[in-house]
C-alpha cells in the first residue's frame, strides 16, 4: 500500500512539474513572439501606409491642411421676388479658412462679411436657386465678393470657401 501512495505522489509530481514547464513554454513564446513583432514588425513608411489606406469617409487624413471656420450662428434670410408670388430664402452659412489667423480675421470682420454675403445674396438672380448648379454659382459670386471686401479691409483674401449648411426655400 505505502508503494502506490509513494507512486501516486511521484506521478502528481511529474505532472505539475510537467504543466509548470508547458506554462513556462507558452509564456516565454508569447513573450518572444511579442519582441520579435515590435523590433521586425515593419518600417514607420509601411505602417503610415496602412494608417492612410485604411482611413474612411469623414476621417481626416493625417497630411490634410488644418481647416477653420466662421460660422453665423443666425441664417441669412433673403426674400425673393418670383412672380404670382413672393418667396423666401433662409440660408446658414459657414465660412472656412486655412489658418487660425484668418480664421480671428473673418471674426474680427464678421459684420463686414454679413454685408456682403446680404447684398450678394439679394442680388443674385432668383432663378439661381431653384437647383444645385445655380447655388453653386451663388456660392462663387458670394465667395468672390468677400474675398474682395476682406483683401481691401486686410490686405489678403482671408477665406477659401463658402459653404451652405442648411438652405430652405418657401
Amino acid at each position: 500500500m505505502a508503494d502506490k501512495q509513494e507512486l501516486k505522489l511521484e506521478e502528481s509530481k511529474s505532472s505539475s512539474k510537467l504543466l509548470i514547464i508547458i506554462i513556462a513554454v507558452v509564456i516565454g513564446l508569447a513573450i518572444g513572439g511579442s519582441v520579435a513583432f515590435f523590433l521586425i514588425g515593419g518600417s514607420d513608411d509601411e505602417v503610415q501606409n496602412e494608417a492612410q489606406v485604411q482611413i474612411g469617409p469623414g476621417m481626416v487624413a493625417p497630411t490634410a491642411e488644418p481647416v477653420f471656420y466662421v460660422k453665423f450662428e443666425e441664417p441669412f434670410m433673403i426674400q425673393l421676388h418670383v412672380k404670382p408670388r413672393e418667396r423666401l430664402a433662409q440660408i446658414y452659412i459657414v465660412l472656412t479658412t486655412k489658418t487660425l489667423e484668418d480664421k480671428e480675421l473673418g471674426q474680427i470682420h464678421q459684420l463686414l462679411i454679413k454685408s456682403v454675403l446680404s447684398a450678394t445674396l439679394s442680388g443674385a438672380d432668383t432663378q439661381l436657386y431653384n437647383d444645385q448648379t445655380g447655388r453653386e454659382k451663388i456660392k462663387e459670386q458670394c465667395l468672390k465678393a468677400v474675398q474682395d471686401a476682406l483683401f481691401s479691409e486686410t490686405g489678403k483674401a482671408v477665406v477659401d470657401k463658402v459653404l451652405f449648411t442648411g438652405f430652405v426655400m418657401q
